[in-house]
């Protein structure tokens, strides 16, 4: 079943209002889960996710699943025999974040289990694996730039280095990713 552009326009501005919501709500339970740990990490966490949390690609996805969400549960009551205004404004009470509907509840424990299943500590590691490594190919690679230059190819010494220090960058940042893949796969077997 179709929409009108008018309900998906609705919906649209339904979710960009509701999902900041949803997700503060959302935020709040996971500190609220986490108030028996070190005031000290409490804070380093709650840094972490307010930088998270004002990500416009977070944000995004949120907006776009809730509107996923709210345009199949207007085309179920649609279903049921509703006008398409009548399922619009249904919807809207359902999912609304200050709701008590089963719809909002279940909205609101997808959103926590997404904040619990975080690990700001994976993600601070492995960008720092990134930075070394990307950090120590450069060096490498402009050492060996260097000896190239000074030694063999000694009139496009410059260029060396520069080839050098590029070949070792990207050299970091493939080692970089590899060890990415690895932590993730370690931290999912863990989680199982």
């Amino acid at each position: 079943m179709t929409l009108s552009k008018q309900a998906q326009e609705s919906i649209k501005s339904f979710a960009k209002e509701q999902a900041s919501k949803h997700l503060d709500n959302a935020e709040m339970s996971y500190f609220e889960s986490l108030s028996q740990k070190s005031g000290e990490v409490k804070k380093k966490l709650a840094k972490q996710m307010e930088k998270f949390k004002r990500t416009s690609k977070q944000t995004l996805e949120a907006r776009e699943d809730l509107e996923t969400y709210m345009s199949d549960y207007v085309n179920d009551l649609m279903s049921q025999g509703y006008q398409e205004e009548e399922a619009l404004e249904l919807a809207k009470q359902a999912l609304a974040a200050d709701s008590d509907s089963d719809l909002a509840a279940n909205l609101q424990d997808k959103y926590k289990t997404y904040y619990l299943t975080r690990s700001p500590e994976v993600e601070e590691t492995i960008g720092l694996f990134y930075a070394g490594f990307m950090f120590v190919g450069m060096a490498i690679g402009a050492m060996v730039g260097i000896l190239i230059g000074a030694f063999v190819f000694t009139a496009h010494f410059f260029a060396s280095v520069a080839i050098g220090t590029g070949l070792g960058l990207i050299f970091g940042l493939g080692c970089g990713m590899l060890k990415h893949g690895s932590v993730v796969n370690k931290s999912s077997v863990n989680d199982r």
